[in-house]
């Protein structure tokens, strides 16, 4: 898999972005607007896909949108699934520090929130965290193209799905709940797989695992919004650095 593979396409990254402002805080809704403003921007919606449309750009560095770990993997291992930090394990926490940062001024920060706003998407998709698999653009895009709906209705619908994420769950940890769910999505479909190694997928496959993308979105909006509202607290409220270190742990 190209390590800046696209994970949920075009839609799916807007609906993370629209749940993750239906939860922000009015703190954090204030310094977000003012950060997009920077580019002349007024929603998250509107930079979620942003990653990928750079993401060839010529540069030293460009950061990964995924974390491969090996299919038999017992737990996220920093050092071998991270190597030189170049994972999108890593990448949530750089950005997570520079929106953190009171010295950075609000262009480069509206960088770190493009990157976050997309990467906290891509780490909840669960073939993010394996190495190729040809079900890859299902999962990306078929499962979510045939709710035939557009991303304002679509998050709508899955705001309003019941699954409750754990909230103080750190990012390793979303990366290795996207892992196990990968390894349950590869094996299911192995009796689709045919002998080139495509897979036989229909409107039925793509609708008996639209709950898993349902319920992967909706975390990912809801993350999203928890980190920025940890990053933005007033400094009267909870110390912010407290809760973003926790979650970088």
């Amino acid at each position: 898999m190209n390590c800046h593979a696209l994970a949920w396409g075009t839609i799916g990254h807007q609906v993370v972005g629209a749940i993750a402002e239906r939860h922000l805080t009015s703190a954090a809704r204030e310094r977000i607007a003012a950060i997009l403003a920077t580019e002349g921007k007024k929603s998250l919606v509107q930079v979620a896909n942003w990653a990928d449309h750079v993401r060839r750009l010529t540069i030293p560095v460009q950061p990964s949108h995924v974390v491969l770990m090996p299919f038999g993997a017992k737990e996220y291992v920093p050092d071998r699934d991270c190597p030189e930090k170049q994972c999108v394990v890593a990448a949530i926490g750089a950005n997570i520090r520079a929106l953190s940062d009171p010295k950075l001024p609000d262009p480069a920060k509206m960088v770190a929130l493009k990157y976050l706003v997309h990467f906290v998407g891509d780490i909840h998709q669960p073939l993010h965290t394996i190495r190729a698999s040809r079900l890859h653009k299902a999962w990306d895009t078929d499962i979510i193209r045939q709710q035939n709906a557009k991303w304002k209705r679509l998050a709508g619908r899955v705001d309003a799905e019941e699954s409750d994420p754990r909230e103080r769950a750190s990012i390793a940890d979303w990366a290795w709940e996207s892992h196990q769910l990968a390894k349950e999505i590869v094996r299911d479909a192995k009796h689709l797989r045919r002998e080139d190694g495509s897979y036989a997928l229909n409107v039925v496959y793509y609708q008996a695992n639209w709950p898993i993308v349902e319920r992967r979105l909706k975390a990912a909006g809801m993350r999203l919004a928890w980190a920025l509202n940890d990053i933005f607290a007033p400094s009267e409220e909870a110390s912010t650095s407290e809760s973003t270190e926790a979650l970088t742990e």
